[in-house]
């Protein structure tokens, strides 16, 4: 009897193997993963798949949207080697400066090349499109290197216009959290203009100031060093975090709604001071959860 049992799981196996193993050269490979398959490229015995631990079959429900894809997502490393090459970032350059893929940038790198002449004039670099609305349970990340730390101006979050239109998001003149010609934004802001000149957790909500938390100087940037700024937007809009390499820095539950329910994007935005710099980003960054309607 157990010679038996065995000859016909081996002949089921078989079957099976060759059922699924059919099916599986002819999925994505996104898809097997998401059945819970280690993207075996041939049929395998179903002896082998035991030993390894794999399914015999399709786990029931593993690919279940919330799992595998409930939330959007946009990375950009700047892997190329002109700024035409991107059609899907938005791009701003100041008077007398420009953007441009650093050559030879370790990783992929896109500049921002500021000028010294202390207007204001903005440089920035966005997603193409208004496709993250508050609401939507938003994060987003921004990898930077700063050339110098004397005298510059920059945020980095989410703001309500792309690169081109060519807006304002915050200033902090004598540690005063003013929100510029953009209406709605939230992020890391850091202006030498403040004060105490430490990175500011920031939001806006139709032209209104929501959140203005002076973080702790240990926090300040290096200058040729890695600062890596995010900021985490609740789907009811009244919860953020925002974080420095990685780490929270400051949370803020509020009872009323920090950004408005507008479009937003996530981007970089570097301002002409008094002396000139450039702002290397290494990668951009935005998630949301996936609309529901």
């Amino acid at each position: 009897m157990k010679s038996f049992m065995i000859a016909v799981l081996t002949v089921l196996g078989q079957l099976l193997s060759a059922q699924w193993g059919a099916k599986l050269r002819d999925m994505p490979r996104y898809r097997r993963r998401a059945l819970g398959y280690r993207l075996p490229i041939e049929p395998m015995h179903w002896r082998k798949r035991l030993a390894l631990g794999l399914p015999l079959l399709p786990i029931a429900g593993a690919a279940t949207d919330t799992v595998q894809f409930g939330r959007v997502e946009k990375f950009e490393d700047f892997l190329v080697t002109a700024l035409a090459d991107m059609p899907e970032i938005d791009t701003q350059s100041v008077t007398g400066g420009g953007n441009a893929i650093v050559s030879g940038g370790a990783d992929g790198r896109l500049r921002i090349d500021v000028a010294a002449t202390n207007d204001d004039d903005v440089g920035a670099i966005t997603f193409g499109a208004l496709q993250w609305t508050a609401g939507d349970d938003l994060y987003m990340e921004a990898r930077i290197f700063l050339s110098s730390i004397v005298d510059n101006k920059y945020f980095v979050g989410f703001g309500d216009t792309v690169a081109t239109t060519d807006e304002t998001t915050f200033s902090a003149t004598t540690d005063t959290i003013t929100l510029d010609t953009m209406s709605d934004a939230i992020g890391i802001l850091y202006d030498e203009d403040s004060t105490t000149k430490v990175l500011w957790a920031v939001a806006g909500a139709t032209d209104a100031v929501t959140a203005n938390k002076a973080l702790a100087a240990r926090l300040k940037p290096v200058a040729d060093t890695a600062l890596t700024l995010g900021v985490y937007l609740s789907s009811d809009r009244k919860s953020a975090q925002w974080y420095v390499n990685g780490e929270e820095v400051y949370r803020l539950d509020s009872a009323t709604v920090l950004v408005a329910a507008v479009d937003l994007v996530p981007g970089v935005w570097a301002y002409e001071q008094a002396t000139a710099f450039n702002l290397d980003i290494d990668y951009l960054y935005g998630r949301k959860s996936r609309s529901t309607a």
